[in-house]
């Protein structure tokens, strides 16, 4: 699997701060689907999820926006590839119930990578792809609910 680079040095940033950070959602997805057919795969967007707060987040990247109450900020890079000027980084989060079907009512923040997976929509979506603290280790597929089953 190939992460771009502004990916990695997103999650650097993560790592020297002392916090998680998990590539999840549909990126992986597609590139644990791309592996398993030996072919590339080239994701739309790219998301991480953290255990950092918003606040934190964007003390760690001062060029972010954070327009929204789901915990989401969207880091900006200086890429030139349009999926990956952006990068969605979300706090580790709990939804309450779906009182139209399609937005939570209420938006906890979460404690554990677990937590947040499991409200995920489909068990290949629940899947995280953990990076390292340091650079002596490898990265850690996360996968509670055996997405790859999928």
């Amino acid at each position: 699997m190939k992460i771009p680079k502004e990916v990695l040095e997103i999650a650097d940033q993560f790592r020297k701060q002392k916090f998680e950070v998990y590539l999840v959602g549909g990126c992986l997805r597609d590139l644990l689907l791309g592996a398993a057919r030996g072919e590339p795969a080239e994701p739309k967007d790219w998301d991480l999820a953290t255990n950092a707060k918003p606040n934190e987040i964007q003390k760690i990247f001062p060029d972010s926006v954070y327009e929204n109450k789901f915990g989401t900020v969207g880091v900006k890079t200086q890429s030139k590839d349009p999926t990956l000027a952006v990068i969605e980084v979300t706090t580790f989060r709990k939804e309450g119930k779906y009182t139209d079907k399609r937005h939570p009512d209420e938006i906890k923040f979460a404690k554990t990578i677990e937590e947040d997976l499991a409200r995920r929509d489909f068990t290949v979506n629940a899947i995280a792809l953990k990076f390292p603290i340091s650079n002596f280790q490898f990265p850690i597929l996360v996968d509670p609910f055996r997405g790859q089953e999928d």
